[in-house]
């Protein structure tokens, strides 16, 4: 699967956007969080910059 540990290109909204795809409904930032450090487990992105990408990524209802 693309985006994986061993894709050293991955960018942090290219992560979040992969993680989003597969996701179904809603969630909190930090289960994005969780999920992410799962998928990438040596943690190449801070909570802080994680976040800040959603908030640029998200669309207001």
């Amino acid at each position: 699967m693309k985006g994986r540990e061993s894709d050293r290109m991955t960018t942090c909204a290219d992560a979040i956007i992969e993680a989003a795809r597969s996701w179904e409904g809603d969630f909190h930032w930090r289960e994005m969080v969780r999920h992410l450090y799962r998928m990438y487990p040596s943690k190449p992105w801070k909570e802080n910059t994680i976040y800040a990408h959603l908030v640029g990524l998200s669309v207001k209802r």
